[in-house]
């Protein structure tokens, strides 16, 4: 079980230490300049600027609406508080998935080569896990390309991750430091299952 442990924390260190090595600066507010930014084509108001391309308010409320899909709701059950608190989470959200995208590509230029059959594969098993979002893709509630953003979003995460542990692995004491850290989520709580058995009396 420790070696289990042990094995998540390692994963949390490797993720620190990718979202450490992202570029500072790369991500700026709406009013950012500079040169190569990308458009978006759906020509929303622009809430932020990460590696060149811009992220808008549309791109940010698909995600909301897909976020609460993955989990069998809908943002008309939240109140406004959440609302804003899920749409600041998922404003971050796209930022890092273009910061993340950019580094992998540029540390493995595999990674951009294998994407697109990866995250069809992906997206086909996700639309069978998960019924609702796959209602919601049917009823066209929700587009097929906000949920290939979200799996591609994942898959270089993943790539990225996995360049970051092989080129720079933690060491034993940060593992240790990160186990230590966020011990308690490593922890099953004690639990006790009681049974009985009736004997029928002749």
């Amino acid at each position: 079980m420790k070696s289990t442990r042990k094995q998540i924390a390692f994963v949390i260190c490797v993720v620190l230490v990718a979202l450490a090595a992202l570029p500072l600066g790369a991500c700026d507010d709406k009013n950012a300049g500079g040169t190569g930014r990308v458009k978006p084509a759906d020509g929303g108001e622009v809430l932020a600027v990460a590696g060149g391309q811009d992220i808008t308010q549309k791109q940010v409320d698909a995600l909301c609406a897909f976020a609460t899909a993955a989990q069998g709701s809908s943002l008309d059950t939240l109140t406004d508080a959440k609302k804003q608190e899920l749409s600041n989470q998922m404003l971050v959200f796209a930022a890092d998935n273009v910061l993340i995208k950019n580094a992998a590509e540029k540390a493995d230029k595999t990674v951009a080569e294998n994407a697109a059959a990866e995250i069809e594969q992906q997206y086909e098993q996700f639309l069978i896990q998960t019924p609702t979002v796959a209602e919601q893709v049917s009823s066209g509630a929700l587009s097929a390309g906000t949920v290939k953003d979200y799996l591609a979003a994942q898959y270089y995460y993943y790539a990225f991750s996995e360049q970051v542990a092989k080129d720079q692995p933690p060491s034993e004491g940060a593992i240790q430091q990160v186990y230590e850290q966020y011990q308690d989520q490593f922890v099953t709580p004690e639990s006790i299952s009681l049974r009985h058995i009736l004997i029928m009396n002749p």
